[in-house]
């Protein structure tokens, strides 16, 4: 147990299994020694440079910038203006008001 799970399919399981099945987890973690908890870091930490080692390279452009990010140029072109206030706040991402006046979305 690692503490990361890649679903690959999707199966049918009843509310009874899906209660022990978290039941079960929770008390593994709650009761894991120092070191299982540091085999886990280890494993987890092994696992993401393998992902890393196995991912192409992405030149670090402007669009490919704008793509992970999900957004458009107009946007991107309203969030570097000194007056933008967009920026991360307790519920995630959010607008400023000069973006809602202007009718920008994310993705313009």
């Amino acid at each position: 147990m690692n503490g990361f799970v890649k679903i690959a399919h999707v199966a049918q399981v009843s509310a009874e299994a899906l209660a022990t099945n978290i039941a079960q987890s929770i008390h593994a973690c709650m009761d894991a020694t120092p070191e299982q908890r540091a085999a886990w870091v280890r494993e987890a930490t092994e696992h993401r440079a393998t992902e890393r080692a196995a991912a192409p390279v992405v030149e670090p452009t402007r669009d490919a910038l704008l793509a992970k990010l999900g957004w458009g140029p107009r946007y991107a072109e309203h969030v570097v203006q000194t007056y933008c206030e967009c920026g991360d706040d307790i519920d995630g991402w959010s607008r400023c008001l000069h973006a809602t006046d202007l009718g920008l979305e994310t993705w313009q």
